[in-house]
């Protein structure tokens, strides 16, 4: 059996929308949001009281929660980038790892220069440059 509006059918497989939609408009208490895969029961969840976003997890811990990695993938350029207007910290339980597949350097300040304040670089050369 399936529901047909304007925009929107549900199919016995399948939800499609032609226009865009909103869910939970009116803030309806405990309005939560979930989408399934194959292997995990909260793919994408949605925490309406909480104001959050779950990849991979039911319970997100932040504004964004994500259970798994994260890969980014530049299509047009050979960089990707995290952008902030603020400050930005990294916290880890356990080890932070950064250029462990294949990069050769790894620099911290200014953008496309070897004036940078810190340069850590693996190979023959100086195994810290400041």
């Amino acid at each position: 059996m399936g529901i047909t509006r304007p925009n929107i059918s549900l199919g016995t497989k399948t939800l499609t929308v032609d226009e865009s939609a909103t869910f939970n408009e009116n803030s309806v208490t405990d309005g939560d949001f979930r989408v399934e895969s194959d292997n995990k029961t909260h793919m994408l969840f949605v925490d309406s009281s909480l104001d959050r976003v779950g990849v991979g997890t039911s319970s997100p811990g932040g504004a964004l929660g994500i259970d798994g990695d994260i890969k980014l993938v530049p299509t047009a350029i050979s960089t990707a980038h995290i952008d902030t207007t603020g400050s930005l910290d990294i916290r880890c339980t356990n080890n932070m790892k950064l250029g462990t597949n294949g990069a050769d350097s790894v620099r911290i300040g200014r953008d496309n220069s070897t004036a940078a304040k810190v340069h850590i670089r693996s190979g023959a050369h100086s195994d810290l440059v400041v």
